[in-house]
Order: C-alpha cells, then structure tokens, then sequence
C-alpha cells in the first residue's frame, strides 16, 4: 500500500513539473503582442470648426500642445497625449486652473501603425489613426 502511494505522488509531482515546464517553455517561444498605451485630456467636442480652433489656439497659449480630429461632423479637441499617465494627468491641473472641463482617457492599441507612430512622436498620425478607427477602418 505504502509503495503504491509513493507510485502516485511521483507520478504527479512530475507530471506537475513537466506541465510547469511546458507552460513557461511555450510561453518564452511564442510571441507576446504588446499593447500601446496612450494617455490624453478631451478637451471638448465641437460642431462648429471655429469653435474648436478658438480652443486648441488657447491651449497652445498655455503651453499645451492641442490636437484635434473629425468624427462624423464634429471635431474632438484632445491634449497632453503621452504614454506616460502621470504627465497627463499633471497637465490638468494647468486645464483646471484656466477653468477648462476635461474628460481623461487612455486608448490601448495593438495595431502596429498605431505604434510606430506613438513611438516616433508622430501625434498627427496618431490622431489620423483614431479618426479612421472611429470611422471602421
């Protein structure tokens, strides 16, 4: 009896070492898809174009670095974009104080597009690309 219950211990202490092997074995072996982090203030939504213009020329007055795209017919002004969190949300205390409402958001992207252009800095094309995708693209 007692040779018989030491058979089945090993048995699953190895074959919960093996298990264990495998998982981290496949998990080094297959790639991991990272996932691009972007953090922004929403300043507003705009029907009309000179509206939103007045605002995102206020935000530059502030130091503040405006960026705007279209979805549908209106204008979605945005600020402090950044992959860092913390700095974004230091940023609204300066929207805060100027009296200005704000919506904090984070967009996650997988798309690599989406990623090279957040790792050159090329906001434009980011808001190009959050444009599409608010269209279906």
């Amino acid at each position: 009896m007692n040779k018989k219950r030491s058979v089945i211990f090993f048995a699953l202490l190895l074959s919960c070492l093996f298990s264990a092997i495998y998982v981290i074995g496949f998990m080094m072996i297959t790639p991991q898809s990272t996932i691009t982090r972007l953090s922004m203030n929403q300043i507003g939504i705009y029907q009309n174009q000179d509206n939103a213009n007045k605002v995102m020329e206020s935000l530059t007055a502030m130091n503040l670095k405006p960026y705007s795209y279209q979805q549908d017919s209106l204008t979605i002004v945005v600020c402090s974009l950044s992959e860092d969190g913390v700095k974004t949300k230091a940023d609204q205390t300066i929207l805060a104080g100027a009296g200005y409402a704000y919506i904090y958001k984070e967009i996650e992207s997988k798309d690599s597009a989406f990623k090279e252009a957040v790792k050159n800095q090329d906001f434009e094309k980011v808001m190009e690309l959050m444009q599409n995708q608010g269209k279906g693209n």
